[in-house]
């Protein structure tokens, strides 16, 4: 994630388009829209295609070319100072970095803030990606 690398086949998405990294995301009743939060890594335009195909969470997805991928924090379970356990919930917790709960979190997955997003269609690539 760090690196940008595609989530899909492991390509460097910056030597592909050092201005721009194409991500993919579960679609949750609205476009990728500035600042937004995700776990997701970004993916090459070949294989977003193949991942909105085959994986059951991008059934319905939205997409968005981003000029700036931020490191905003980490996802995982947070623990309760106090007592040690982990706080009750169903999902992982996203943290930023300068959180002071981020002492309390066991992180499993980097979270990015998504700027400069353009909203973009990823039937689109059909006509203009070569297969690999």
């Amino acid at each position: 994630m760090s690196r940008l690398l595609c989530q899909v086949c492991g390509t460097d998405t910056l030597e592909q388009d050092p201005e721009r990294q194409l991500f993919v995301l579960k679609d949750v009743g609205q476009p990728v829209g500035e600042g937004e939060l995700t776990t997701a890594a970004p993916v090459c335009p070949p294989c977003a295609l193949i991942a909105v195909k085959h994986c059951p969470h991008l059934q319905k997805h939205v997409a968005a070319w981003v000029e700036r991928p931020m490191s905003w924090g980490v996802a995982g379970i947070l623990y309760d100072q106090r007592t040690l356990l982990p706080v009750p919930g169903d999902d992982l917790v996203k943290v930023s970095y300068d959180d002071p709960a981020i002492r309390w979190i066991l992180a499993t997955r980097q979270v990015l803030s998504l700027q400069g997003c353009t909203a973009v269609d990823v039937s689109d690539f059909n006509a203009t990606v070569v297969a690999r």
